[in-house]
């Protein structure tokens, strides 16, 4: 389940109570959810159509499709803090809504920021939150030239205009 699913999950799960929810959606798309044992006891409007949604008697109203088996329990599945993995060489790989080009930037510039501190206190970092890493130096770099390179892709320039493109970042922050 994605992290965005996962989160939604959480929201509405935390709202009602319970870990256990049950995933309906309607004949227009509307996906909407149904706490506790899962079955439909009561009728509803759906906020996209005016059709109705959830249904009676454990059966759902035409049209409702049950999305899951059996109420299912998720935890959340964000991650806080910093995540150590591996460098990711999917030209589109992203996180939290942000775009391939922005994820990338930010990324590059935390590896820096963490390559740029005390070896000891860099390696003790990476350590607490990914216990692969064993060369501060080495890992902060393979994470910066493969940031470098993805961006140089995604954004279809040499190196030289991606280094200016860099230092305006920098200049922005002043």
């Amino acid at each position: 389940m994605s992290d965005v699913k996962s989160t939604v999950l959480n929201a509405v799960a935390g709202k009602t109570n319970t870990n256990k929810l049950t995933r309906y959606v309607c004949k227009c798309g509307y996906k909407y959810f149904i706490a506790n044992c899962g079955g439909t006891v009561i009728t509803s409007k759906c906020p996209e159509c005016g059709n109705t949604i959830s249904g009676v008697g454990h059966k759902p109203a035409e049209g409702n499709t049950i999305l899951d088996n059996k109420p299912i329990a998720q935890s959340a599945n964000d991650q806080t803090g910093y995540i150590g993995e591996l460098a990711n060489q999917n030209l589109y790989h992203s996180v939290r809504y942000m775009t391939p080009t922005s994820y990338r930037v930010l990324h590059l510039i935390v590896h820096a920021l963490i390559g740029a501190s005390a070896p000891q206190t860099a390696l003790a970092f990476l350590q607490k939150n990914d216990q692969t890493a064993t060369d501060s130096e080495n890992y902060c770099m393979d994470h910066i030239r493969n940031d470098w390179e993805m961006l140089k892709t995604l954004l279809n320039c040499s190196d030289e205009v991606y280094f200016i493109f860099i230092l305006y970042i920098y200049f922005l922050s002043y």
